[in-house]
């Protein structure tokens, strides 16, 4: 339920924590509410006021001046602003002036003022504040000058600057390159050249005062902002003479100076509204002529740091020379043409409607505000509404959708509506993080969004977390909920009209934002993630923990299938005295079966805040994860041929995932079991070398004995160690004869853990070694041939347990084997070789290799001495794998059945019902090792057309010998259909 409530507020305060409950607030813009610095004291109506995130209206008589207020004149404008200390800035025609900083006790007399002068002529009258050292300063395109005690004369109309001190103590100047100069006696000048490199003292001439004395009086025919003209009529039959002109001679003490008073509020209207008084005209002329208090002083505004990140309209990579031109389509935050940078956020006092705190800052010169709720963590959905006047901003939240926008608030007590933005905030102890999307524009029928989201603002702000107040009795495995990313969530979800949208509700992680609009709705919603998993080593720290996280889906089957696989896996490591999470962005996708996989790189980090700390809250609840945006180093997606519906830059992006934590389990409660397994993968392998006239080949590769793939889970130290190795089973690739990869921690135990995560039995995943020697192919010609150096495999591996029914709509109608001593999962690589290793004797001088979701399964085979010599078993399971249709590719599964005649030594094994196929083997024992056994057969075919491979070795399980099987499969029927996969079964 989305519920609304008007907000008034008093600038200053500070967030203590921050997240919203469903609420919509409509508050006074902090910048207007609190921050009246003083008033138009007199005007010629060629003079506008720009307030911060406003339009532009015409300054009249009276009108408020306030902080941030942009005052601006045309070639005929005059206006004099009158502050709150007595000060006075006298503005001339064709000026630009905003008061940046004022603060002013009039107890004491102390305070500062700061302004800008861009560009025109203006006098500046000091006031109290002018007394104190510093206490006054003006920014100018070529240096600031500071004011102390008197009144002085600024030009800056001949494309450099002169300054005069008319009255007072002294004026000084810092120019651009920090040099300084100084006026100290009136009837001087200060003239800086046009860079404001150079300056120079000299009297004042003539020339100088009339320059701004001409500048600074009014033209023939103004009125001085009157409203109405008065004529001699007019003034004759006003009965003014009677009070003026008519009377006798007296003498009179001089009028006073106007006194500035700030607004006052009016009683609420209802139960929610607290309106701002806006004032007229007429209003504040009365209220400047009547007896006032002076002002109190506003509490000292606090303010926080917020990390802003935002595209720019260019990325460049770091090392590349790759320009992206709409990196915010494809969340390229950052970058040496973005956004990246701490903001001030100025906090508020909310004194009606739920929201306990406001923070107000500017990015790129537009105003951004986030309300702050007392409830974490939690998720809240939001839309803004801004008013011309600046009085007020509406913001409807709730925790589920992005609420419609108000398009139609009361005008006569807002002002118009000036702009809109949506987004979305995430917040916990000590820590908020938003994605915030302003309207490009609006009508009468409300809002309109740019449809790639590239405008996007992320900010985050976050206390670090105190590790030595943080302790566990004991190590825990600690689970962090991941949030969707902002773009894709809002670039994909469905627009309900007048700005509201159902957001995208998604469990991916690092998928490029292109592809997920590419790969559909539908599919997005049904992918399955681990959320972010990481288990200690030391109950007293993270340092050392490991991390997993890993999303995954394959929807459909044959031709309609899409596919798709992400994890980052790694440690947690003291970088610089912070601790951070910084890894390899693994995993791979297939958009249409047509199309060639999509295999993952680049960086991913976690993303600190302004104080530099990356984990968040003092039980490092919160963190947020990206790609590299501190060292431009974004994910990236490698294709053999890229799809046509990708331009060259669309494989960059980055994504952006909140981590909050949700759950933490003592490491003690999982079984964790130290064991190494044996047992076959199998992959269909992408290469540049195979590809003809534009047309992929893609070529089948296996695994022919259990030595070709081993798995040793290492508990005590929370990681795994593997090694693949499949060949060219089908002789059908001209170069390579196999692939071999290691994942995890190296063999030797060299190298650290963070290579891969091992949480439980079920729950675990590597992606390559450190030692890169451990990725190489055999050639055909028997040379062995390593990537070169920075070259990476990309490798991944993961159990089918890890995401369980992620794969399940290619399980349908098969009997899929449950049998808990057998371990099988998907894995994927890559390859990049070049010719500078001449062993490698490679066709073209240089091939790239990818292979997406390969299938391995791994178990404790039994050593063939171990088996029976008398007797038979049968077993049923499963068969899966990938499969090569005539150019498509796709994941199948069937079911599998084999027969063993242990006396004989053979066995008879079927595939059926595997993509709408069935076919067989009749296997013998070959010899092999000591410790393994292994059966083998070609693929049955009295017609001698089909060929391939099914091999099969028995396994141990936890009641027999012979518990179960597990093995592989290859066959190519001849007519353009091709497969390769594992099986496992089950003793029945």
């Amino acid at each position: 339920m989305t519920s609304r409530h008007l907000q008034k507020l008093r600038y200053f305060g500070l967030l203590a924590a921050i997240l919203p409950v469903t609420a919509t607030s409509v508050i006074p813009a902090p910048a207007l509410a609190a921050s009246q610095v003083g008033v138009a004291a007199a005007v010629n109506t060629s003079a506008f006021g720009t307030a911060p995130g406003l339009n532009r209206k015409t300054k009249v008589l009276g009108d408020n001046v306030i902080y941030r207020e942009r005052i601006e004149t045309t070639g005929s404008g005059l206006v004099q602003v009158l502050l709150v200390d007595g000060s006075t800035f006298t503005v001339g025609p064709n000026s630009d002036l905003v008061i940046d900083e004022f603060v002013y006790d009039p107890n004491t007399g102390q305070g500062k003022l700061v302004a800008s002068l861009g560009k025109g002529v203006a006098r500046f009258v000091g006031g109290k504040l002018s007394k104190n050292k510093a206490g006054v300063n003006v920014n100018t395109p070529v240096g600031t000058i500071g004011i102390r005690g008197g009144i002085a004369n600024m030009d800056l109309t001949s494309g450099g600057g002169v300054f005069s001190l008319l009255f007072g103590e002294e004026l000084t100047f810092t120019g651009r390159n920090g040099d300084t100069n100084r006026v100290y006696e009136a009837g001087y000048t200060l003239q800086v050249s046009g860079g404001g490199a150079n300056s120079e003292v000299r009297r004042t001439t003539q020339a100088d005062l009339g320059g701004v004395q001409q500048g600074l009086s009014g033209k023939p025919g103004q009125s001085g902002g009157a409203t109405q003209k008065p004529t001699e009529a007019s003034v004759t039959d006003s009965g003014f003479s009677q009070a003026n002109s008519d009377l006798g001679v007296t003498n009179t003490l001089p009028t006073p100076k106007p006194e500035v008073v700030q607004s006052t509020e009016v009683t609420e209207t209802d139960e929610t509204l607290v309106q701002i008084q806006e004032t007229t005209q007429n209003e504040n002329t009365e209220e400047i002529a009547e007896e006032t208090p002076p002002p109190q002083p506003e509490p000292e505004v606090e303010i926080v740091n917020v990390r802003i990140l935002r595209a720019g309209d260019g990325y460049t990579p770091a090392g590349s020379t790759v320009v992206v031109s709409n990196p915010g389509a494809q969340g390229l935050l950052g970058g040496s043409n973005g956004t990246d940078e701490d903001v001030e956020f100025e906090g508020g006092e909310i004194t009606a409607g739920s929201a306990t705190a406001l923070y107000y800052g500017e990015v790129d010169g537009n105003p951004l505000y986030q309300f702050v709720f007392d409830t974490e963590p939690n998720v809240y959905f939001y839309t803004q509404t801004l008013s011309s006047d600046g009085d007020y901003v509406s913001q409807q939240g709730d925790s589920q959708v992005v609420p419609d926008a108000e398009i139609d608030i009361d005008t006569a007590t807002y002002g118009d509506i000036s702009g809109f933005a949506r987004g979305v905030q995430v917040s916990n102890e000590d820590f908020v993080a938003f994605a915030h999307f302003p309207a490009l524009s609006f009508d009468e029928t409300g809002p309109v969004y740019d449809p790639d989201g590239a405008n996007m603002i992320l900010g985050l702000y976050g206390v670090g977390t105190d590790w030595t107040q943080f302790n566990k009795t004991e190590t825990q495995v600690r689970t962090y909920e991941l949030s969707s990313d902002p773009l894709t969530t809002f670039v994909m979800g469905t627009e309900t009209g007048d700005g509201g949208l159902i957001p995208l509700e998604t469990d991916a992680l690092y998928m490029n934002p292109l592809v997920a609009q590419l790969m559909g709705e539908s599919f997005m919603n049904e992918i399955e993630s681990t959320e972010l998993l990481m288990i200690q080593s030391d109950p007293s720290t993270l340092l050392g923990s490991q991390v997993l996280a890993s999303s995954f889906l394959i929807q459909g089957t044959g031709e309609d299938q899409k596919s798709f696989l992400s994890l980052s896996v790694g440690s947690i490591f003291d970088d610089a005295g912070e601790l951070t999470y910084d890894t390899g962005r693994r995993g791979s996708h297939r958009m249409d079966s047509s199309e060639t996989a999509g295999r993952y790189g680049g960086t991913i980090q976690t993303v600190s805040a302004s104080d530099g700390s990356n984990f968040f809250g003092s039980d490092a609840q919160s963190l947020v994860i990206s790609g590299g945006v501190d060292i431009d180093e974004p994910f990236s997606d490698g294709y053999i041929i890229r799809p046509d519906t990708l331009d060259y830059t669309d494989p960059l992006s980055m994504t952006v995932h909140v981590g909050i934590l949700s759950e933490e389990t003592p490491v003690s409660s999982f079984e964790r079991t130290q064991r190494t397994l044996a047992g076959f993968a199998t992959g269909v392998f992408e290469s540049s070398n195979n590809v003809t006239g534009g047309v992929l080949e893609p070529k089948l590769f296996a695994s022919t004995d259990t030595d070709d793939f081993s798995i040793t889970f290492l508990p005590g130290s929370n990681t795994l160690t593997a090694l693949v190795s499949v060949e060219d089973v089908l002789d059908a690739d001209s170069e390579i004869d196999s692939y071999s990869f290691g994942f995890g921690q190296n063999t030797d135990g060299s190298g650290g853990s963070g290579r891969a995560t091992f949480i439980d039995d079920d729950t675990y995943a590597a992606r390559e070694m450190r030692d890169t020697s451990e990725a190489f192919v055999v050639t055909d010609s028997s040379a062995i041939v390593t990537q070169p150096d920075g070259d990476n495999p990309n490798s991944y591996l993961i159990p089918d347990t890890l995401m369980p029914g992620a794969d399940a709509d290619i399980f349908v109608g098969v009997n899929r084997c449950t049998c808990a001593f057998l371990e099988w999962g998907y894995w994927g690589a890559s390859v990049q070789l070049n010719g500078e290793d001449a062993a490698a004797n490679l066709t073209n001088g240089e091939r790239y290799d990818n292979m997406h979701l390969g299938t391995w399964v791994a178990g404790n085979a039994t050593a063939s001495a171990d088996l029976p010599t008398s007797g038979t078993a049968t077993y049923a399971g499963h068969a899966v794998g990938s499969v090569v249709n005539n150019g498509a590719q796709y994941l199948a599964a069937g079911n599998f059945g084999l027969e063993v005649d242990f006396a004989a030594r053979n066995a008879t094994a079927a595939i059926t019902n595997f993509d709408g196929h069935t076919f067989g083997s009749n296997m013998s024992e070959v010899t092999t090792g000591a410790d393994t056994n292994l059966f083998s057969g070609g693929i049955a075919d009295p017609n001698e057309i089909m060929q391939g491979q099914i091999n099969a070795a028995i396994v141990t399980g936890p009641d027999s010998l012979i518990d179960g099987v597990m093995g592989n499969f290859t066959i190519d029927d001849g007519t353009g259909w091709q497969a390769t996969g594992i099986v496992a079964g089950q003793l029945q």
